[in-house]
């Protein structure tokens, strides 16, 4: 609680819906310590290289 962010979105729509709809699209927690550090994917990786049609660059 506090360090949580969660999209929720619910439609309702009586011509349309039997009751109304809802659906937790994604949940972030955040770090609180000012020293903490962000885990991130590597920007650059070859993980497709059977499917290149070349190997050239730029």
């Amino acid at each position: 609680m506090g360090n949580t962010l969660t999209l929720e979105a619910t439609i309702t729509d009586e011509s349309l819906l039997l009751q109304p709809w809802s659906k937790v699209f994604d949940t972030a927690e955040f770090n609180d310590t000012p020293q903490g550090e962000l885990e991130e994917p590597l920007s650059c990786l070859e993980r497709d290289i059977e499917s290149m049609a070349t190997r050239e660059r730029g």
